[in-house]
C-alpha cells in the first residue's frame, strides 16, 4: 500500500463495495481463504488481493482480513 501510495481509508472504502475479480479459494498451505476483489475507492479503482483468517476461539487467534497487495487499475 505504501509503495503504491494507497491509504488504509481507500482500501476500507473499496472493501465496502467490492466485487470479485478472482473467486475465493482455500489455500491449504496458509490454511485460509484468499481472493482478489476490485472496486471504486474515492478517486481510484482498486484491485485488492486479500486473505481471510478462518479461526476458532480455541486457537487463540482473532479473525482478520489481511491485505496482501493493492494496485490501481483502469476501468
Amino acid at each position: 500500500m505504501l509503495a503504491r501510495k494507497v491509504t488504509r481509508a481507500q482500501v476500507i472504502n473499496s472493501l465496502e463495495r467490492c466485487r470479485f475479480f478472482e473467486e475465493p479459494f482455500w489455500s491449504p498451505g496458509h490454511r485460509n481463504w484468499q481472493m482478489t476483489v476490485e472496486a471504486p475507492s474515492m478517486d481510484d479503482w482498486l484491485r485488492v488481493a486479500l486473505s481471510l483468517n478462518n479461526t476458532t476461539e480455541d486457537d487463540g487467534e482473532a479473525n482478520y482480513i489481511a491485505v496482501i497487495t493493492v494496485i490501481r487499475v483502469e476501468n
